[in-house]
């Protein structure tokens, strides 16, 4: 799921011109008719998906700092989840991750000298 999701990450984080590297690659697909092998990367395990799902759903409402465990709490109870520990760990792993790459990201769009 690692890779799946670093490679989601860079597709929607990656700045090309105006837009993002997913954008840049659909256009391509459009005007070309052929898909860009980028856009294609690696797949996430089916029986995981519902993770990545939440991730999403709980990414979307994170302060820059990231997902809290009172976060997980909060939308757990709100949702009536009862995480199981790998659960915990896989949707913190993938946040910590997303932050890592935008962070990274982020230094290599800022212009050197600053």
């Amino acid at each position: 799921m690692t890779a799946y999701a670093e490679h989601q990450f860079d597709l929607s984080l990656t700045k090309i011109g105006e837009g993002t590297k997913r954008d840049h690659l659909l256009q391509v697909e459009r005007q070309t008719g052929k898909r860009p092998q980028e856009l294609d990367g690696p797949i996430c395990p089916h029986e995981l998906l519902y993770l990545w799902s939440w991730w999403s759903e709980l990414h979307q409402g994170s302060p820059p700092e990231g997902i809290t465990y009172t976060d997980l709490l909060a939308w757990g109870t709100l949702y009536q989840i009862h995480f199981q520990s790998f659960e915990l760990s896989a949707i913190m792993h993938l946040d910590r991750a997303f932050r890592m790459f935008a962070n990274k990201e982020q230094e290599r769009r800022r212009p050197k000298g600053v």
